[in-house]
């Protein structure tokens, strides 16, 4: 896909390059001038409405003192979708067409309610090229400009914070092209992780600190609805949800700083474990410097891994002294024609242009239609006319006289190449016919009534995640759908999971519990009538022997015995 590069310095900024993040919580605004910062806001968002975030943007925008408005925008991650996969090797012209399939089977959404891009690369895999893909739902975009246009801001290039946050990571060596980078943005009741790689993130999660939230945030209300009811768009695959946090007693230690391991821990080994490959050589931390400074060697004992803060990174890219914090305001400004992007608002505007175009076909015809209407006012026009339309009828008559004998011949031709029937069909009698035309429609019948019954399978693995109590997580999954006679669909569900949370009262309490979870939500028990718990075992965790965890089987079937 052959997209044309974006400058960030835009004309009218005189040599200035100013950003704007939105983040979970509060609205960063920077400025620079060369490589130095000019200004830098930072405005709390009061509310959970859009209209909140627009006061945000506009009380920072006037903090700012900026004489125009022309701004690079980063978005909030949990509106946006990233995934990792591999494409055959075709022709660059192809790569869109061959993306937009390939990305059906990893999204739960139709790719045409979707603004999205992505990044295509050579692949270490013989034959293949990896994708990089990124997408927001357009209603959710569209309410994101709304939000903008309403603060007076006129974005010049809209992308993921994510993406912003990778930019700032140094590409890869030569010599260790596998190795990757885990970069973790901290703000106060959240956190975002991106597994990044060449600037470029392959893997991003986040994080929440609340006791029992989701890992998806909301911000100011700018997720639309979904493609299904109740679907979540998880960052992790079915099986790794993150949220199995390791109990531990009391010892004092911020509850924010245990979630933040358990999440990190889990995603840096679901990460190596599916690209075997590869290695995290070191998490860099970004955020209120106080605080990560505080959590990074905790972090680095027990992840066995090396952490640390982010100046470094930030020091290569500005003059002078900024807080950790607006890490991804330095890395959305470092966007250029020589970094990799995923610009939506390009994306966005490439229907708009085939619009455009057919407006312009129609004002013409228009004016062409009132001058005409004007010339036939004046009669020598109307006598000039009459005498061409005469001419122009007979040489149409001939012409369409030949073209017809033409079309006759051709016709002719094709009806004697078509060949027979077959099957013997043009000797059967017509009540032999009937009953075949019969027989065919009732097949058709069942056909049809067998895909109008089929469940979103995409549907369910997004309940899946929800009915997830804390320190539950998936192991394995089985789902099939089998046909009864009368062509109905029999669905069968089995689930083996683990569960960790220290006490065997309070495991079974979870497992008991994401039973019933699963039974009340209706999107994931669609098709089912019964469940059954079986083999609720102890068993040492692999990944870390000292623990024990309890392991279990809920089956889910249509019919009442299992």
């Amino acid at each position: 896909m052959n997209l044309p590069k974006f400058a960030l310095r835009a004309p009218g900024f005189g040599g200035f390059s100013a950003g704007l993040v939105i983040r979970a919580r509060e609205v960063d605004l920077l400025s620079m001038q060369g490589g130095a910062v000019t200004n830098r806001v930072r405005v709390p968002i009061e509310g959970t409405e859009d209209y909140h975030i627009t006061d945000a943007v506009r009380k920072a925008v006037e903090a700012a003192d900026l004489k125009q408005k022309r701004l690079a925008v980063s978005i909030p991650t949990q509106h946006v979708l990233f995934r990792f996969f591999a494409i055959p090797q075709v022709p660059k012209n192809e790569w869109e067409s061959v993306v937009q399939f390939e990305a059906r089977k990893y999204i739960p959404f139709k790719i045409d309610w979707l603004v999205w891009d992505c990044r295509v690369l050579p692949s270490a895999a013989a034959n293949k090229l990896d994708v990089i893909f990124s997408a927001i739902q357009r209603e959710t975009f569209r309410k994101m400009q709304e939000v903008l246009e309403n603060a007076g801001v006129q974005p010049v290039l809209i992308e993921p914070r994510s993406l912003s946050l990778a930019r700032l990571a140094p590409m890869a060596a030569k010599d260790t092209p596998n190795e990757f980078m885990c970069l973790v943005d901290v703000e106060q009741d959240s956190a975002h992780l991106a597994i990044v790689k060449d600037r470029l993130p392959y893997l991003t999660r986040d994080i929440s600190f609340a006791p029992s939230a989701d890992t998806s945030i909301n911000t100011g209300g700018l997720n639309a609805e979904p493609a299904n009811e109740g679907s979540v768009v998880p960052q992790l695959p079915i099986g790794f949800d993150g949220s199995a946090e390791i109990a531990s007693p009391d010892d004092g230690t911020d509850p924010r700083l245990k979630r933040l391991f358990s999440e990190l821990s889990v995603s840096m080994d679901f990460f190596m474990r599916e690209y075997p490959s590869t290695r995290i050589s070191r998490v860099v931390m970004f955020g209120e410097e106080g605080q990560v400074s505080a959590w990074a060697g905790w972090l680095a004992e027990r992840l066995q891994t090396s952490v640390e803060l982010g100046n470094a990174l930030l020091d290569q890219r500005i003059a002078g002294q900024i807080p950790l914090s607006f890490a991804a305001a330095i890395g959305l400004l470092q966007a250029s024609g020589k970094t990799p992007t995923m610009d939506f608002l390009k994306r966005s505007q490439v229907k708009a242009s085939a619009g455009t175009k057919v407006s312009i076909s129609a004002a013409s015809s228009a004016a062409a239609a009132g001058d005409l209407a004007m010339a036939l006012k004046n009669p020598a026009y109307v006598a000039v006319g009459a005498i061409i339309a005469g001419v122009i009828a007979a040489g149409t008559w001939l012409v369409d006289s030949q073209r017809l004998a033409e079309a006759q011949r051709q016709l002719r031709q094709v009806t004697a190449s078509v060949p027979q029937t077959g099957f013997g069909f043009e000797t059967l009698p017509v009540t032999r016919l009937e009953s075949l035309q019969t027989t065919t429609q009732a097949q058709l019948d069942l056909l049809t009534k067998v895909v109008q019954h089929q469940t979103s399978v995409a549907a369910k693995l997004s309940g899946l995640v929800q009915t997830l109590p804390e320190g539950v997580w998936i192991t394995k999954l089985f789902y099939e759908q089998k046909l009864d006679t009368s062509g109905a669909v029999l669905p069968r569900l089995a689930i083996n999971g683990s569960c960790y949370l220290g006490e065997a009262t309070k495991e079974l309490s979870a497992i008991q519990q994401f039973q019933d979870q699963v039974k009340r939500h209706a999107q994931l028990f669609e098709g089912f009538v019964s469940t059954q718990l079986d083999q609720i075992n102890a068993a040492k965790d692999q990944q870390r022997p000292d623990y024990t965890v309890r392991t279990f089987q809920l089956n889910c079937s249509a019919s009442r015995k299992l």
